[in-house]
């Protein structure tokens, strides 16, 4: 995906992101990525307010020398691969599954797909089923761009970027068998 910055390079475009997704949620090293117009004012707010380093000056050196080797990168090269046949592995698995009762809907990046289905139930009340079965899932409500409009079907965010790859088309099919009782005719 293009950044943002590249989209409109004039514009003050600030990233922030961190680093647990890509190596480990305990290594808690972050970082902000700010464009030369504002970094003076960010220093004076920085020792204006006593900013602190929150993470260990040890983790930093050491994702210092990571990143200096080229570990860092392989490791990402690697990461991206098995995120991507996992990725693939899910689609699979869900529109075998779900053929003629649900659609699969693959954005370009993230940890998750989307599913889309006919249901005589609520969007929650098929999370909660599943949750009682051993397997998350989330409803995308939240993510409708109008939730005043009634939406006939029902989304899920699938998450697929903790899910051991050998499970995956064994959890896709119980996720089936729990909910195949709640599809309506399409």
């Amino acid at each position: 995906m293009p950044a943002l910055q590249g989209l409109a390079p004039g514009a003050n475009v600030i990233y922030i992101g961190g680093f647990s997704q890509i190596l480990a949620p305990d290594i808690c090293i972050h970082y902000m990525v700010l464009p030369d117009s504002i970094l003076d004012a960010y220093h004076h707010l920085r020792r204006k307010l006593w900013f602190e380093q929150s993470s260990s000056r040890i983790y930093q050196r050491t994702l210092e020398k990571f990143m200096e080797q080229g570990y860092f990168e392989k490791h990402v090269r690697k990461m991206r691969n098995l995120y991507r046949k996992k990725s693939h592995q899910l689609a699979e698995a869900l529109q075998t599954h779900f053929e003629g009762h649900g659609e699969v809907i693959t954005p370009h990046a993230g940890f998750h797909l989307i599913l889309s289905l006919h249901a005589s139930v609520s969007e929650q009340e098929l999370v909660e089923l599943a949750r009682s079965h051993g397997i998350v899932v989330a409803s995308a409500t939240a993510f409708y761009g109008d939730k005043a409009v009634y939406h006939p079907q029902r989304r899920f965010l699938i998450g697929f970027g903790g899910v051991v790859w050998e499970r995956i088309d064994e959890g896709v099919a119980l996720l089936w068998q729990i909910w195949e009782p709640y599809f309506c005719s399409q």
